[in-house]
């Protein structure tokens, strides 16, 4: 099972995860659906491979950061959460 199933499987009662959107050196974005809101989200997904060596605290750091940031050009977070994907 690849990582999109993974996460898919993982998620499923929460978003429909539809595709890439785009990546960087530390985590992917994925276009899913917020199926309690209807709404488009972004999840954001932190690389398996930096996940074992860094840990997720960066990550997590980053989010508590850029929560109480506004902008236009910002996607808005409305959650977090730390579920593994690994086989």
């Amino acid at each position: 099972m690849d990582l999109l199933e993974q996460l898919r499987a993982a998620l499923g009662q929460h978003y429909r995860v539809e595709h890439e959107l785009g990546q960087g050196g530390m985590a992917v974005v994925l276009l899913a659906e917020d199926l309690k809101h209807h709404r488009p989200v972004a999840i954001k997904l932190l690389k398996p491979e930096l996940s074992a060596v860094l840990g997720s605290e960066r990550f997590l750091r980053e989010i508590e950061i850029a929560a109480p940031l506004r902008c236009t050009t910002r996607a808005r977070r409305t959650g977090c959460s730390t579920t593994s994907c690994r086989s």
